[in-house]
């Protein structure tokens, strides 16, 4: 890769902002390709796998604090459990997460089979991704 010098990056950096925009969210472009930041086309080159991997950190650092937010005893849990409950909210999203009111209740309270059972007993586990449901909720009954 050629490297260009801090000041012409710059220069570069601002005329392509100029051009292509500075994009949090994905967008199709005027060729038709799925793009995100600064013109990156995610159709044809998809992500690197370092970026991928950040992603993955950034996300996981997003759904942890969310879950201590919810449980202030978050980090005692076992293993099994934390994991479990961090692939609910990658999923779910927290604001959704969090209308599972009886399940977070009986979390609360040690009562990790009544959670499970109040988990499976939504569209989540019903309808939208059952044998994830029950990987997740076994998971949660366990430990």
């Amino acid at each position: 890769m050629v490297m260009i010098p801090k000041n012409n990056r710059e220069a570069l950096r601002s005329l392509l902002i100029k051009h292509e925009g500075y994009r949090k969210y994905p967008y199709v472009c005027s060729a038709g390709k799925l793009t995100i930041g600064i013109g990156h086309n995610l159709t044809d080159n998809g992500l690197p796998d370092y970026m991928i991997n950040k992603l993955f950190e950034y996300d996981v650092g997003w759904a942890v604090r969310g879950l201590l937010g919810v449980f202030s005893n978050f980090a005692t849990f076992s293993g099994a459990r934390q994991i479990a409950l961090i692939d609910m909210v990658f999923q779910l999203g927290l604001p959704s997460f969090k209308g599972f009111k009886n399940t977070i209740q009986f979390i609360r309270t040690g009562e990790w089979a009544l959670a499970a059972d109040e988990a499976l007993d939504s569209r989540w586990a019903r309808n939208d991704t059952p044998e994830r449901a029950k990987e997740i909720t076994d998971m949660l009954r366990s430990g």
